[in-house]
């Protein structure tokens, strides 16, 4: 929803501006699949107490 209010905006300012944030913004976000690819168990080990934990707040389940 707050995309279709970020989007006229661009749009008004001329379709060009528009593609190419799109375009960079699609590039950045594929950019991101690398690093995740290489580093993400390790970061999902890190996180897994924090997220066990907030579990545990949220749904009152036990380990």
């Amino acid at each position: 929803m707050l995309f279709t209010f970020v989007a006229s905006y661009w749009l008004d300012s001329g379709m060009e501006n528009c593609f190419i944030a799109l375009g960079v913004l699609s590039f950045v976000i594929m950019g991101l699949s690398l690093p995740m690819i290489m580093f993400g168990k390790r970061s999902r080990r890190w996180a897994k107490d924090r997220y066990l934990r907030f579990v545990d707040i949220r749904d009152g389940f036990s380990k």
